[in-house]
């Protein structure tokens, strides 16, 4: 498995709502990854304006943040400026101080069409940010569904945004049942990727190379190649 810097995420500091153009009392929604067809950022839009639908109350503060860079850039501004989203979506390019957006963060969206390990789920994690992702490759070994996070079909948009709204709570209600469901996901997937540090995997990786190493190759029962 891959490792994470967990000091370097426990170390790091939310960063002022402020300077992500957002209020103190925004509900936001990070997306953090390339923008390409991989990564499905078209298909969080229409979430995002499929939520604004069923909670439009709610939405009037919420905030859809993607944090990176990539080809559909100017598509999105397109799908943005279409869906009329202009206040409630901003592209915030790729940014180094990605742990202290997560720590100001309401919820983290992962929509991939395929992944290995996402690191940026067990970032997340570690960061104490609520995870919904969609159901594919590495995602289903980092989230356990209802307890660690929360999983949605790939590709269904009017699911993600039933599972936002679980999140999100309706109207935006701060002191809902949503609020203590995300800090119940996020308690145990914290504790989750706790197993997931350099140390450990350097570990792993340092067992696995001492059993090959010990191994003797047995050619007995091969046969003769003449």
């Amino acid at each position: 498995y891959n490792g994470v810097d967990l000091p370097g995420i426990d170390g790091a500091t939310a960063i002022p709502r402020s300077e992500l153009g957002c209020k103190d009392n925004d509900q936001l929604i990070l997306c953090v990854g390339r923008l390409s067809e991989q990564k499905a950022p078209l298909s969080i839009i229409e979430a995002f304006d499929e939520l604004r639908r069923l909670d439009p109350i709610g939405c009037s503060r919420r905030k859809l943040l993607f944090h990176g860079d990539g080809p559909l850039r100017r598509t999105l501004e397109k799908q943005i400026r279409n869906n009329q989203l202009e206040n409630h979506v901003s592209l915030l390019g790729w940014r180094s101080d990605v742990a202290s957006v997560m720590k100001s963060a309401t919820v983290l969206v992962l929509a991939s069409k395929w992944e290995g390990l996402p690191n940026v789920i067990l970032e997340a994690q570690a960061a104490g940010l609520p995870v919904v992702a969609s159901a594919v490759d590495g995602c289903l070994e980092l989230i356990d569904d209802g307890r660690t996070g929360r999983l949605f079909p790939t590709g269904d948009s009017r699911k993600l945004a039933h599972v936002l709204l679980e999140l999100l709570g309706s109207h935006g209600d701060s002191g809902s049942a949503a609020e203590q469901l995300r800090t119940r996901l996020a308690n145990n997937a914290r504790l989750f990727a706790a197993g997931f540090s350099w140390e450990k995997c350097v570990e792993q990786y340092d067992t696995l190379l001492r059993k090959l190493q010990s191994s003797e190759f047995d050619t007995s029962s091969m046969p003769d190649s003449g």
